[in-house]
């Protein structure tokens, strides 16, 4: 649970950095980021003594700006493009200003959010804080962005000698560079990266964590950004705690079973010591969760989602046979249903991903189940059970029901289906 760490965050784990640049004359740090980092960072700066300059695109500005306002007020916000990648261009012009300003006495240094050897061994520390109850882990989960806490915890794995762990990578479709890496075996440049998930969106991996990966037990997953905040609201319910998207794409591979498809195909052991890397973050809130569940409904807001009352998404993984004649619910629900019941696809690379719509139940003609009554409870409450059109409901099956389910059956055998029709 590194979300319980200081301002709820993994990269709240530059502390010690920070430390160490203000006890050899640092004055001012600059930091380009999406969103997670910069509210880090400047928190960081503010209790360690430095100066701080957060470099962020401008989708990302208002969430950080009003985090910042919280956390720390007096971090100057330079807003520039709109990707983390011309973020980081404009950071390293205004340290090269600022270093040329100051030529006899440079004191500003730049904090690159995951390519910093000195994070990543900070996040090795992750592996040593295991208590020795936990022991070694047979697979850990974490969420994958520019690769700075992927290439901490593999150097934590192996300093333990506990190479043989598996991990499980995950990132969000759209800003999915090692997947795609993976998949060409080359490292890869996504240039215009995209996901709500902020934290994990990176143009490429840190030359270190391509390396790392590909020397490890390690398999690629990726989930869309629906995944990513149903398995936030799951979070959510389960423990209390609200998480980033970047954390709930890696939850969302515990909620969709992929651990169980490994477990099935040899990959890992059967039971299994699994460790999830919950890495919370700060740049999260009810209302932001509403927002971008309101941005990716295909109906706009979910107070209109018609589909939800007579389809609701299954809540067991195990269950993958659906109704030859869901095509119709599917279609309805694609973009939107997510949880337990998704089905996994694999490619031929071996990278998992987690489907994208859920095995729709059957549409079956439901009876209400009522209550036998006896006469006498018929005598003493006939005046109750007459409705407006005066029509009466002594709590048997009438005959109208009778006739329509007749009618169903009929029609669900003239199909030749083993079930009733959707």
């Amino acid at each position: 649970m590194d979300k319980l760490n200081g301002r709820n965050t993994l990269n709240s784990r530059v502390f010690f950095l920070f430390f160490q640049w203000a006890a050899s004359g640092i004055t001012h740090v600059v930091c380009p980021s999406g969103g997670n980092a910069a509210i880090a960072a400047a928190y960081c700066a503010q209790a360690s003594g430095l100066a701080c300059t957060v470099v962020i695109p401008e989708p990302s500005e208002a969430s950080v700006r009003r985090r910042l306002s919280l956390e720390a007020p007096d971090t100057k916000v330079v807003v520039h493009g709109n990707d983390w990648l011309e973020a980081l261009h404009r950071a390293e012009q205004l340290v090269s200003d600022l270093q040329n300003t100051h030529s006899s006495d440079p004191t500003v240094r730049l904090l690159h959010p995951f390519d910093q050897p000195d994070l990543w061994e900070g996040y090795e520390v992750i592996i040593d804080e295991l208590t020795p109850e936990v022991g070694q882990p047979d697979v850990v989960i974490l969420p994958v962005g520019g690769g700075g806490l992927l290439a901490g915890v593999i150097q934590g794995l192996w300093n333990r000698g506990w190479s043989s762990t598996h991990v499980i990578a995950v990132e969000t479709e759209g800003a999915d560079c090692l997947n795609r890496s993976m998949k060409a075996g080359q490292l890869l440049m996504v240039p215009r990266a995209a996901s709500i998930a902020t934290s994990l969106v990176a143009p490429m991996l840190a030359h270190r964590s391509w390396n790392l990966a590909q020397l490890q037990s390690l398999t690629p997953a990726t989930c869309t950004d629906v995944e990513a905040l149903d398995a936030v609201r799951h979070f959510l319910d389960d423990h209390g705690m609200l998480v980033e998207p970047a954390c709930g794409a890696a939850l969302s591979v515990v909620y969709s079973g992929i651990v169980g498809r490994l477990q099935l195909e040899g990959r890992i052991p059967r039971p299994a010591n699994v460790v999830v890397i919950i890495t919370g973050g700060r740049n999260v809130s009810l209302r932001q969760l509403s927002e971008w569940e309101n941005q990716l409904s295909p109906f706009g807001s979910s107070d209109h989602m018609t589909t939800a009352p007579f389809l609701p998404p299954m809540a067991n993984p195990y269950i993958t046979r659906t109704s030859p004649h869901s095509s119709i619910c599917s279609d309805l629900m694609g973009k939107q249903s997510v949880g337990f019941g998704q089905q996994l696809t694999q490619d031929h690379d071996e990278t998992l991903k987690i489907g994208t719509s859920s095995p729709s139940t059957r549409a079956v003609c439901t009876i209400l189940n009522r209550p036998p009554t006896t006469t006498n409870s018929v005598d003493l409450h006939t005046s109750s059970t007459i409705d407006r059109d005066g029509n009466s409901d002594n709590g048997t099956l009438n005959p109208h029901d009778l006739v329509n389910f007749s009618k169903l059956l009929a029609h669900s055998e003239a199909e030749g289906d083993d079930g009733l029709r959707e």
